[in-house]
């Protein structure tokens, strides 16, 4: 059974933490590549927008006739061909997102947080308490790991520690329930809290 170490706020080393069998298996790089570019594509705005030769303002009038000027044929200046005139094949406003299995969900999350565990980029903190809202207080937090960046995991949502964490760049802070992939791989280090963690294990380690 793998263990990690319990620190406190101010990095001193409590205890060890037993973790469960959830934490032991291969990683899935597939599915860890197919969640991650779900996610990406649902959060895509999709509000691309061109207008059509149809859509353009101007006149519908034949620009000059149709035989012996030795020009080619045209019909109006909102034609593709011309300067101002429509967009031909151009993006429209689209829906983007699509539908995985919860399975290769949970799959992914699970491989990424192993691989999180095997390169020591893992660490669990007893917990985390700011008497105020005050970036300073959080940065000096984070300074203590020696780390470029991290993912900060709380069981559930503070808003001291949100609205400390988002002036940082290199930074954030989401909820156990609401981990996904592409956070976990955007952050070099994952930091929660033991109550975090356990609500980890019982969502996407079992």
């Amino acid at each position: 059974m793998a263990s990690l170490d319990l620190y406190s706020q101010d990095k001193k080393k409590l205890s060890a933490v037993n973790l469960g069998d959830g934490w032991s298996g291969p990683i899935m790089k597939g599915a860890v590549y197919e969640t991650a570019l779900w996610h990406l594509a649902c959060r895509r705005a999709g509000t691309a927008s061109t207008k059509h030769r149809s859509e353009v303002k101007g006149s519908g009038r034949k620009i000059y006739r149709q035989k012996g000027t030795g020009n080619a044929r045209h019909a109006d200046r909102q034609a593709p061909i011309f300067v101002g005139g429509g967009i031909a094949g151009g993006p429209k406003p689209r829906d983007w997102s699509y539908v995985i299995p919860k399975k290769e969900r949970r799959q992914a999350i699970r491989s990424v947080l192993i691989h999180k565990l095997r390169g020591e980029r893992l660490r669990v903190i007893d917990k985390l308490e700011f008497a105020e809202i005050k970036t300073k207080a959080v940065k000096k937090f984070f300074e203590q790991w020696e780390q470029k960046s991290g993912l900060l995991v709380l069981d559930q949502a503070d808003a001291k520690i949100i609205k400390s964490v988002r002036n940082l760049n290199g930074y954030k802070v989401c909820a156990a329930s609401s981990i996904n992939v592409a956070d976990l791989l955007k952050y070099d280090a994952v930091f929660m809290t033991q109550a975090a963690l356990n609500k980890i294990e019982d969502q996407w380690l079992k």
